[in-house]
């Protein structure tokens, strides 16, 4: 795991007061953990997203300096990210005070690379059910991230929570439940046949639609080949 050095300074700002700080380019934040009382930060923002934008993301751990070489750093990680609704800027950060000795639950992104013979071969499709793995290890283990190569995947086959065991390390304890998929190859969707709409009673046929076996000609009409005519009735008797 990836471990990065932050300068941050104690705060007493509070409540609408840091949309001063945002528009100096400083990040509110706050620290708390491990029997310590919360502090209330600011920190430099574009600093803080160049550290969480490597390959560890939010779980890089931090030796965060708000002491200014008086005190030791403090190793935490970042525990909550809060974001604006509308433009998806990071406003508020929560950190939470680690021991380096002390195993933590935490969640790891699990990435697919490759492509499933399933899909490239038979058409089928993908389905990425589980996108984080919970888990539980000391801070120096957690990894960046874990990694399947569903290449081999064909159609009805899947990966399990359980297959993840043979990946990482051994010391990481799995949290997420095994029976979980993460990820499987299903056969593509059958397309349906949709059955031409019965004929409504009155209507008239379209051009070249074949007749209803049996109906008689129109009056006038010459019967068709193999049509047997309609049978002539009597002259009604008038009445003396």
């Amino acid at each position: 795991m990836e471990k990065v050095a932050l300068k941050a300074s104690e705060r007493k700002e509070t409540g609408k007061v840091v949309r001063f700080l945002r528009r100096k380019g400083l990040l509110p934040a706050v620290v708390y953990g491990q029997g310590m009382e919360a502090v209330a930060l600011s920190l430099d923002a574009k600093a803080y997203k160049k550290v969480i934008s490597g390959d560890s993301g939010s779980n890089v751990i931090i030796t965060l300096d708000i002491y200014e070489g008086k005190k030791e750093p403090l190793p935490v990680i970042t525990h909550a990210i809060q974001h604006n609704a509308l433009t998806d800027a990071i406003i508020h950060v929560d950190f939470l005070k680690i021991n380096m000795k002390e195993k933590i639950h935490t969640k790891i992104k699990v990435e697919i690379i490759g492509v499933a013979t399933g899909v490239k071969d038979e058409s089928g499709i993908l389905v990425h059910s589980l996108t984080d793995l919970e888990i539980n290890c000391l801070p120096m283990d957690i990894p960046d991230q874990v990694e399947i190569d569903i290449s081999a995947l064909k159609i009805g086959d899947s990966f399990n929570v359980s297959d993840l065991r043979s990946i990482l390390n051994s010391e990481i304890e799995i949290l997420t439940p095994e029976t979980e998929t993460v990820v499987q190859v299903v056969p593509p969707a059958k397309e349906e046949e949709v059955a031409p709409p019965p004929p409504v009673e009155g209507e008239i046929p379209a051009e070249g639609e074949a007749a209803a076996e049996g109906a008689a000609p129109a009056e006038g009409e010459a019967p068709k080949d193999g049509a047997k005519p309609a049978e002539a009735k009597a002259p009604e008797k008038k009445g003396k």
